[in-house]
């Protein structure tokens, strides 16, 4: 016991501590949680998304499946990344979902957006959104050996990876409080196909709170990407 206690000490005064160390974490909470967060962008608004957009349960979870088959696949590159540059690893994977969550909102600018269009972009954020995955779930290991002393280095690693997984909530709360997420009954169906004008106004509201929530993802990414350079 005495000489791990040793080993602890030394250890520690060779850790150079620094008191911006948890603004580095807070900083890569956010990104981690945020890239969750658009990760799950379409489950919370799925009745909302398929009366508009025409799309199928099969699509609403392929956009979440991307994370899934998009991890086995970038996960050496960004073990590698990770291992070259902690920042740049982090930068580039903001770029990503900077533009993942961009490209998305282009058509809804437009009077009437091609919808096989969105589809295909939606897709593409979807993807490019993904594939800083791994650095997501696996740099608050680094972060906490790098930036933190030995005592703190627990604390900091359950912080970024609890944060991660918040984004989920974070995106149910973000959608349900943007996005009216109704499904419509068979009544209330057949009361739209009637009133044409109604249809037009109800579809008109609901595709602008979804050009909100993107928005609203967007913006928080390009912020959350400027403070970190």
């Amino acid at each position: 016991m005495e000489k791990e206690n040793k080993c602890i000490d030394l250890e520690i005064e060779k850790t150079a501590v620094f008191k911006r160390r948890w603004y580095i974490l807070v900083l890569f909470s956010i990104y981690t949680m945020w890239n969750c967060a658009i990760w799950n962008t379409w489950g919370p608004v799925a009745a909302t998304a398929k009366q508009l957009y025409g799309w199928t349960d099969g699509t609403i979870t392929l956009f979440t499946l991307w994370g899934c088959l998009n991890f086995p696949v970038f996960f050496l590159p960004s073990a590698w990344l990770l291992g070259k540059s902690l920042k740049w690893s982090i930068i580039i994977g903001g770029l990503l979902m900077v533009i993942g969550s961009g490209i998305r909102i282009i058509p809804l600018f437009f009077e009437n957006p091609n919808q096989e269009v969105f589809l295909w972009l939606c897709h593409i954020g979807a993807i490019l959104n993904t594939i800083p995955g791994p650095i997501a779930m696996s740099a608050p290991i680094q972060i906490s050996s790098v930036w933190f002393p030995p005592m703190e280095r627990s604390l900091a690693t359950s912080i970024g990876q609890m944060f991660n997984a918040l984004g989920v909530g974070v995106s149910f709360l973000l959608g349900s409080g943007v996005v009216s997420n109704k499904e419509l009954t068979q009544c209330e169906e057949l009361l739209l196909n009637y009133s044409f004008i109604l249809a037009l106004n109800d579809l008109s509201n609901q595709e602008q709170e979804i050009f909100n929530l993107l928005l609203i993802q967007f913006s928080v990414s390009v912020g959350r990407q400027t403070i970190e350079q």
